[in-house]
């Protein structure tokens, strides 16, 4: 089980954010950013932080949380893990049709 949180700040092209991962085997911290062309390329009304938590959600499906990068923008994330941008969205939908 795991404890993810996530603080943002805007920023003048998109959003900053910090988060902090605590899992039994020890504690992670995170500097992502996300411009404003990449959110609106997602086509999604999920709140910013929300895509971040869905990001993270698929990153730990495939790798360890001490394999993740301590620092990335999420527009770039596709190179060092294709197809991950494609399950982000579909969680952002799903989400979107229980409500």
């Amino acid at each position: 089980m795991s404890n993810l949180k996530i603080k943002s700040w805007p920023s003048n092209l998109g959003w900053h954010f910090k988060i902090t991962l605590e899992k039994p085997d020890g504690y992670f911290e995170y500097n992502v950013t996300m411009d404003k062309d990449f959110y609106s390329r997602l086509s999604t009304t999920a709140h910013p932080e929300r895509v971040i938590e869905k990001c993270f959600e698929c990153l730990m499906e495939k790798e360890p949380a001490h394999q993740i990068m301590k620092e990335f923008d999420v527009g770039t994330i596709e190179r060092y893990s294709p197809g991950l941008m494609a399950q982000v969205q579909e969680k952002l939908a799903k989400d979107q049709e229980e409500f």
